[in-house]
């Protein structure tokens, strides 16, 4: 090849072919070393989050879109991405993103995988995913303004006109009877349709009921007339001689209520069959209705229950049915004040002294899941009135069946029993 490089004897001329065979050969050789394309590590990392209990999270699973500068991706990128190249997603999945993701099951991970890229370099790239964390903290315990409210007295039977103890809204998620989960409504013999879609550890029973289900009875029980601890305390009721909260007077109160955990029925209708096992029903504890305490949408329960006057609430959304098996939990002794001369023979002087029967007032219901006033039991069903008929199919005895299937408004449950209401 040097001859090649000589001038010629032919008038010095350049063996110009050659030179730009060797130039050609040496420009291939630096392209075909520049398209060599090279692989580089990426790591994606899913960010931590933190979130309180009851809120969704929706995981933001790509850059924002210039001019727009927010919301940032809910990962990280780091490594050796190269100029040109991008990362224009990541897919993020984690069981804490749902509202009703419990505390309990807190840390969950978030799982990054199949990041979509833009590469311009020719490069390849080996990628890391490392999980992050959601952690779900519970709902703040906080009184908070306008789920109470403050009444105002007259003068005179208060020291001032501002009401010194907050008094339960019924309204507030804090005071609402919380339906049974799947399993404890068909343990008691109601239908599978039953169950709690917002509960903690909701099953997928739950999540596909349709029905929402409840024990509510009736007792009796001292209350406390200044109502302190559940509704936070406060002075209560003034004695306007003394200017004194009268904090140790109590009064015997029949009233409604549910239990909490390993709540023991005052009855339990072993005619009707466990759905689940196939088996009759059995007494066993259940977790009953009671509100959640002071947890708004949190839904956890009261271990002991509660029975109060005024009662929680029961709320209900139309075209989804409400079941209520009403129980009799009273002694059977007379009432202060009673009058036994007002129910005539029906029954004869008003006894037995512990007859309930409960009327959801204004509400759309068939004649049996009414409440009339001679439709009325004892504890455990043992007696009852001219009009009493089974609701065994709603459920288990003592079963009401409210449709849901009317306009949204506020009605009203009372105990409707002839002689006693």
């Amino acid at each position: 090849m040097n001859a090649h490089w000589k001038e010629s004897a032919n008038q010095g001329r350049a063996n110009y072919p050659a030179l730009l065979l060797l130039a050609l050969a040496l420009f291939m050789m630096l392209v075909g070393t520049a398209a060599q394309a090279a692989n580089f590590p990426l790591t994606i990392t899913a960010n931590n989050i933190t979130k309180t209990y009851g809120t969704p999270v929706v995981l933001v699973t790509a850059p924002p879109i210039p001019p727009a500068i927010a919301p940032l991706p809910d990962y990280t990128v780091t490594g050796s991405l190269q100029a040109g190249d991008t990362v224009d997603s990541v897919a993020l999945t984690s069981a804490g993103t749902p509202a009703a993701a419990p505390v309990a099951g807190s840390p969950y991970p978030i799982v990054p995988s199949a990041a979509a890229m833009t590469i311009t370099s020719g490069n390849t790239y080996t990628i890391t995913y490392v999980n992050g964390s959601m952690t779900v903290t519970p709902t703040t315990a906080t009184l908070v303004h306008p789920e109470y409210r403050r009444p105002i007295l007259m003068p005179v039977s208060q020291a001032s006109t501002i009401w010194t103890n907050v008094i339960p809204n019924a309204l507030a998620d804090y005071y609402t009877y919380v339906p049974f989960k799947n399993a404890d409504a068909v343990a008691l013999g109601f239908p599978a349709t039953c169950g709690n879609p917002l509960a903690v550890g909701a099953t997928a029973a739950d999540l596909a009921s349709t029905e929402d289900c409840y024990s509510v009875s009736v007792r009796k029980f001292q209350q406390q007339l200044a109502l302190p601890g559940i509704f936070a305390g406060g002075q209560g009721l003034i004695d306007p001689a003394t200017n004194t909260p009268f904090a140790a007077a109590t009064t015997w109160v029949y009233g409604y209520g549910s239990g909490g955990v390993n709540w023991t029925l005052p009855y339990y209708d072993t005619t009707k069959t466990n759905v689940a096992t196939g088996l009759p029903v059995v007494p066993t504890p259940v977790t009953g209705n009671a509100p959640a305490f002071f947890a708004n949408s949190q839904f956890d329960v009261n271990n002991t229950g509660i029975w109060h006057f005024p009662a929680p609430t029961i709320k209900g959304a139309k075209g989804r049915p409400v079941r209520v098996q009403w129980l009799n939990d009273l002694p059977n002794e007379i009432p202060t004040g009673f009058d036994p001369s007002i129910c005539g023979n029906a029954p004869a002087d008003c006894f037995p002294y512990n007859r309930i029967v409960t009327h959801l007032h204004g509400a759309h219901v068939a004649p049996e899941s009414d409440g009339m006033v001679h439709a009325w039991f004892t504890p455990g069903f043992t007696q009852n009135g001219p009009l009493w008929e089974s609701t065994r199919q709603h459920g288990p005895e003592g079963t009401y069946l409210y449709p849901m299937d009317q306009e949204a408004g506020t009605l009203w449950y009372h105990d409707h029993s002839t002689g006693l209401t």
